[in-house]
């Protein structure tokens, strides 16, 4: 008797493992069946969403105004964004934060560079004016032109 009972416990032990393995594999399929499954109209939306590197710090800063670049030191260096809701700029900034070139396109069709000196004074534009025509100003560090080109 004492044998059969020593059975019926071993059977009893081994069917409560079943069931605690079948439980968790029941669990891990529903967890990736639910992890597999997306909606085709589906949608992420923030106000902000920030980009980490390995250490942690933040290395992009997206929002509805731009999108930022931070150095290691967490400088902005580069930004995207839309001036004035409708004009796409691109801004690359020194490692003490200031403008130091910047290329964009104007709602009238005028595409600029703009070059900048190391204390921040704009130096130099280049450009297409909105007739499809070249142009270069050379600029002092009071901001007044030195050189225009082409000539007309």
């Amino acid at each position: 008797m004492e044998e059969l009972i020593g059975r019926i416990e071993r059977l009893e032990h081994q069917n409560r493992l079943y069931r605690r393995v079948g439980v968790v594999a029941m669990l891990a399929v529903v967890a990736l069946a639910a992890a597999a499954w997306t909606s085709p109209d589906q949608v992420v939306r923030a106000r902000t969403i920030e980009l980490t590197d390995l250490t942690d710090d933040v290395r992009v800063v997206m929002d509805a105004s731009a999108v930022r670049f931070f150095d290691a030191e967490g400088v902005p260096r580069m930004t995207l964004a839309m001036e004035g809701g409708s004009c796409p700029c691109i801004t690359l900034r020194t490692a003490d934060d200031k403008p130091l070139a910047a290329l964009g396109a104007m709602a009238n069709n005028l595409v600029i560079l703009n070059m900048r000196d190391k204390d921040g004074y704009p130096r130099l534009r280049l450009g297409v004016n909105p007739d499809g025509e070249p142009f270069w100003e050379t600029l002092d560090k009071d901001g007044e032109r030195v050189f225009t080109g082409p000539p007309k």
